[in-house]
């Protein structure tokens, strides 16, 4: 069964003093259908490409902002822990947090640095704390009461 595309040559050998008769069949190329074929697939992985090109700039660029926020972050990190390993600070200094992250605190921070002498003008409350111990299993007893200072938010 020939296709318009095939072509079928018979060829007679001899071999072995017996006569065979061998079917060969070659196969033309075509430029028909298939092209148009694979011209609409590329088509559209092209498009799809682009698209991912699109996401993926988006994402370089939010990673970049990552990136550089990072940096602010490691950096006045970097300036509280000298400060610590010095044995000057006993809270962050403010001028060490840049001002996009001073918005983020729960506490409210003084703008100016904070020095073991200038510590006792921090408002405290005084919290009340109960030392507790179990005795074989039984409720736990008040042993004494005394206070804690706590820095006020």
């Amino acid at each position: 069964m020939a296709s318009d595309n095939e072509v079928v040559v018979i060829v007679e050998k001899q071999t072995c003093g017996r006569g065979k008769q061998h079917t060969h069949t070659k196969r033309t190329k075509s430029n028909g259908p298939s092209m148009d074929a694979l011209e609409a697939r590329m088509t559209g992985l092209e498009d799809t490409l682009s698209g991912i090109q699109a996401t993926l700039s988006d994402v370089i660029d939010h990673l970049d902002g990552l990136e550089i926020d990072y940096g602010g972050i490691t950096q006045a990190t970097e300036a509280t822990l000298r400060e610590f390993q010095k044995g000057k600070a006993l809270t962050i200094p403010t001028e060490c947090i840049p001002k996009p992250y001073k918005m983020l605190s729960a506490v409210r921070l003084k703008e100016t640095s904070i020095s073991p002498a200038s510590s006792q003008d921090v408002p405290t409350e005084g919290v009340r704390r109960r030392k507790e111990r179990a005795i074989h299993g039984k409720r736990p007893k008040a042993m004494g009461e005394g206070t804690w200072d706590v820095g006020s938010p």
